[in-house]
């Protein structure tokens, strides 16, 4: 019977282990306190590059391509890390600045409509946006064949 009473006294605390085993933590969920709030979508804003590229060609200096470009010389220089006393080559890449202006909206006055000339216009583009032709443009506004548009210049658009 002793010998059972031992046998029994090892099954039930173990073959002579002196550590217990140690039970490992039950995990307990922990609520959280609200949902994540939700955020908006990213929306994408679309900009223009600040500058356009220009090669420049035989017979260019600054403010022929100023002009050309209807951006001021200084603009011109600054965008490119010029000084007056730069040199351009044929074939240099010079940063052109955008300018991002409101085109002007024509006025009225009493001998037709006041256009003002923006980059890129002719006596032709503009008779052709207003329904006249370049003959009645030039006669309106003195100008020959030969003129060469200034951006900013006012012009009367003829009314018939």
């Amino acid at each position: 019977m002793k010998r059972s009473l031992v046998l029994l006294l090892i099954l039930l605390f173990g073959f002579g282990c002196s550590r217990a085993r140690p039970i490992p933590p039950t995990p307990t969920p922990t609520p959280t306190s609200a949902l994540p709030t939700p955020t908006s979508a990213p929306t994408f804003t679309p900009t223009l590059p600040p500058y356009i590229t220009y090669r420049v060609e035989q017979g260019d200096n600054p403010l022929s391509i100023a002009l050309e470009f209807g951006v001021t010389v200084e603009a011109l220089m600054e965008a490119n890390g010029l000084s007056e006393d730069t040199i351009l080559d044929v074939g240099q890449e010079l940063l052109i600045p955008l300018v991002l202006e409101a085109t002007p909206q024509p006025t009225s006055s009493p001998q037709g409509i006041i256009y003002t000339v923006v980059y890129g216009d002719s006596l032709w583009s503009i008779a052709l946006e207003f329904g006249v032709t370049v003959e009645a443009l030039m006669e309106a506004n003195g100008l020959s064949e030969d003129t060469i548009l200034d951006i900013g210049q006012e012009l009367i658009i003829p009314q018939d």
